[in-house]
């Protein structure tokens, strides 16, 4: 069906004589809140080492790197993944929070509702928090030999740590 505006006017008359304004408004807010929510759910998608890396890149202008070109500071590393982990996820939430507010009513007792979803939203926070530190720490160690830094940054040449080196025998 192509959109002209007679098709739009009709439209417009069915949705109001089917809902009211302010279902109609409730109905904009919600569609509104959903496509913020996917349009940062897309474009934070795709974490990748090669991303991790970069966000890294950005944030430092000196990288310390191992002669064979592992990197010192790993886990400042973990931490840039954690945190673009815990973005995605936030992102995922929002949509969803968003989508299934749809079907849902406010309950009469707000005492009881406060303190449920305080309870739910510490444990959806320790949880994701467990689960972004497990991802963080599964992309292996990173050697910049692998990648080409970004405009601004520089890696300086670091000598092994005297500790690791002897742990390593």
């Amino acid at each position: 069906m192509i959109a002209t505006s007679s098709n739009a006017e009709t439209m417009v008359t069915m949705l109001i004589s089917y809902f009211t304004i302010s279902e109609i408004l409730y109905m904009l807010a919600l569609t509104f809140q959903l496509t913020a929510g996917a349009m940062l759910l897309i474009g934070n998608k795709g974490i990748s080492k090669k991303k991790i890396v970069s966000d890294y890149c950005v944030q430092h202008r000196a990288i310390r790197v191992y002669p064979n070109g592992d990197l010192k500071d790993y886990e400042e590393v973990n931490e840039v993944a954690k945190k673009n982990w815990m973005n995605q996820l936030a992102f995922f939430l929002l949509f969803f929070g968003y989508l299934i507010s749809i079907f849902g009513e406010t309950p009469q007792n707000k005492i009881v509702v406060f303190v449920i979803v305080m309870v739910l939203t510490m444990m959806l926070l320790k949880i994701f928090d467990i689960f972004t530190d497990f991802v963080s720490k599964s992309y292996g160690q990173i050697n910049f030999n692998e990648f080409i830094l970004d405009k601004g940054s520089m890696a300086i040449e670091v000598p092994e740590d005297r500790e690791e080196m002897l742990s390593k025998k």
